[in-house]
């Protein structure tokens, strides 16, 4: 049903903004341009049903695109409308499950709180984001010339400040989705904004995970406030015990466990590390991405070595199952540890 209610509706009023925002939509699969300069040297740009595909690409929070280059490529993602437009399609429904927790358990304050706590980070690492790019790189800097950002792989058309605060929040949510080149990024604006919401799990979830990986984190940090002041732990009317804990702990550290052993044992693979194409420091955070992001289920790349071959194929395969359905599983059992608890009666004041 909430396809029917929730994501069917939204796309369509998504793809109808897009198609009027100049996005493609068509069945013809290219089109015939000669420019006006270069006369005779025909150009064939493809077409397709783009518009369609980008709305529930992001409504769904899923990555990819009808382009090779994503909403990089200026028929997928134009200027800066069609870039807001989409941008705002794929944070729409999990930041909405967030606000939805609260009525879940009859509280607007807990969930005003979860998703306030949840914005300041997302805010800070779009901070870091862009400063990051803002700031460039300090060796171009320092030649004397005219800088004012690193646009190293990014559309001109969408700008610095849009491209960062749509890559940050393509790892905060579970799309995966890129309108620039994420290896082109400086370390700052690369690792600290882009990175970081990967090895978090993408904390603002997404269609299919929802407020499953935050939800955990607030089970373990209501048990650690618990602990620092002697109170039994409890999350509004559900006691935590001892299994919710286990499950939770275990659903938190599963996630860097299926980051760092495989990009320990890759590390050591000469084999594997000779297809990459940067320095030392680079392969290190490249690596680290395409382990992060496979365990996040998330689907962004960053590159720079043979990623289409078959030792990162069948393993990245591995991570996102257990990535996706080993944490699922531990977090069902605490749901349903909950679901068979007796709420506890908040009593009022009497007369």
């Amino acid at each position: 049903m909430a396809f029917f209610e929730v994501v069917l509706p939204a796309t369509l009023v998504v793809t109808a903004l897009l198609i009027a925002l100049g996005v493609p939509e068509t069945v013809h699969t290219y089109l015939l341009v000669t420019p006006f300069f270069s006369k005779g040297a025909v150009k064939v740009p493809p077409l397709g049903p783009v518009a369609s595909l980008e709305a529930i690409k992001n409504i769904g929070t899923n990555g990819g695109g009808f382009y090779g280059a994503n909403a990089g490529y200026p028929f997928e993602d134009p200027d800066w409308a069609t870039n807001i437009v989409e941008y705002v399609s794929f944070n729409l429904i999990p930041m909405a499950s967030i606000l939805s927790l609260g009525r879940v358990f009859e509280s607007r304050k807990f969930g005003l709180i979860l998703y306030s706590v949840i914005m300041a980070f997302y805010l800070f690492s779009a901070y870091l984001s862009f400063f990051g790019e803002y700031f460039g790189v300090p060796q171009i800097t320092s030649l004397g010339t005219l800088f004012t950002g690193n646009m190293l792989g990014k559309e001109t058309a969408i700008g610095l400040s849009q491209s960062t605060i749509f890559q940050v929040g393509a790892t905060m949510t579970s799309t995966g989705a890129a309108n620039g080149s994420i290896i082109s990024y400086t370390p700052a604006g690369g690792v600290l904004g882009i990175l970081i919401p990967l090895l978090l799990n993408d904390p603002l979830g997404g269609v299919g995970t929802s407020v499953l990986n935050i939800f955990t984190y607030v089970i373990f940090t209501m048990f650690i406030s618990s602990l620092m002041v002697g109170k039994l732990p409890e999350l509004l009317t559900l006691k935590i015990g001892s299994k919710e804990i286990r499950y939770s702990t275990l659903s938190l550290v599963t996630h860097p466990l299926l980051v760092i052993v495989p990009f320990g044992i890759t590390l050591m693979l000469p084999g594997v590390m000779s297809t990459f194409v940067n320095s030392r420091p680079d392969q290190i955070t490249q690596l680290l991405y395409e382990f992060a992001t496979s365990a996040a289920n998330n689907g962004s790349e960053m590159g720079g070595f043979a990623t289409n071959s078959p030792y990162f194929n069948y393993l990245d395969g591995v991570i996102m199952l257990l990535g996706r359905y080993l944490l699922i599983g531990f977090q069902l059992v605490i749901a349903y540890s909950f679901s068979t608890q007796k709420a506890k009666v908040q009593g009022g004041r009497g007369p």
